[in-house]
């Protein structure tokens, strides 16, 4: 009965506040789409909540999983905690976001705007975020295992420019072709992670680990390799940080 009367709730708001009509700017749209209705539908266990504007709610540690969230804003919103495996998070509009220790295994972000999000801790394990942009994110102790971050199926690779990793798992990521400049690795798993044509020019990889990461092609002019595990990483072509290419020598070599 539960499950029916959120079924029938939510079917309302999607024909009071569907994406065309809350395109719209009369004053009858924008009562029924205010922020207070999608966050009490939210809350409620409504899970069609695709164009919705939640713009600085507050969602900590909500059930949100299997939830459609494609197109929807959540600009400055609270997700702490919040659960999101397997959600849609589509070009979803996430700049500045609180995700930090949310789940989000599973969930789809491609093309969502990840910009400044806090993302610390958060569990990103086999997500999917083709095109999407984390430039400034702070993922420090994120986990990104088998996640989905490289030129995959026609998708752009992911902007990780500046973005703190920390500490972060990547172990087995997809980060092919993706822009980790200046991005901050300290500490990182990075194991059997395919860095194939990455960009890590300036990236701090201190104490990381990348055995048997794929680096061929990558571009590491700058990086800090410091206590960095280089053990059985497959180098080809790879720019090492002095700005000279190695074809099989690792770039273990420098100081």
């Amino acid at each position: 009965m539960r499950n029916l009367m959120v079924l029938l709730a939510c079917f309302g708001l999607v024909l009071s506040c569907g994406s065309v009509g809350c395109s719209k700017s009369t004053s009858e749209t924008k009562n029924a789409c205010d922020l207070s209705t999608w966050v009490e539908k939210a809350k409620s266990g409504c899970k069609l909540l695709n164009m919705a504007d939640l713009r600085n709610a507050d969602l900590s540690g909500d059930d949100l999983n299997r939830a459609n969230l494609k197109g929807a804003n959540l600009k400055g919103a609270k997700l702490e905690g919040t659960k999101l495996a397997n959600a849609n998070l589509s070009r979803t509009n996430l700049t500045g976001t609180d995700l930090r220790d949310a789940d989000l295994k599973n969930a789809i972000l491609r093309y969502a705007d990840l910009r400044d999000a806090n993302v610390g801790n958060a569990i990103l394990d086999n997500a999917t975020l083709g095109n999407a942009n984390l430039e400034g994110a702070n993922l420090e102790g994120a986990s990104l295992k088998s996640t989905k971050l490289g030129r995959n199926a026609g998708d752009k690779p992911v902007n990780l420019r500046g973005t703190i990793l920390t500490n972060a798992n990547l172990s087995n990521a997809n980060l092919l072709s993706a822009d980790l400049s200046r991005a901050k690795l300290a500490g990182a798993n990075l194991r059997g992670a395919s860095l194939r044509g990455a960009n890590l020019t300036g990236a701090d990889l201190e104490g990381a680990d990348l055995t048997n990461a794929d680096l061929s092609r990558a571009n590491l002019t700058d990086a800090n390799l410091k206590n960095t595990i280089l053990i059985d990483v497959q180098w080809g072509s790879t720019t090492c940080p002095d700005g000279k290419e190695h074809n099989t020598q690792s770039c273990s070599y420098l100081p």
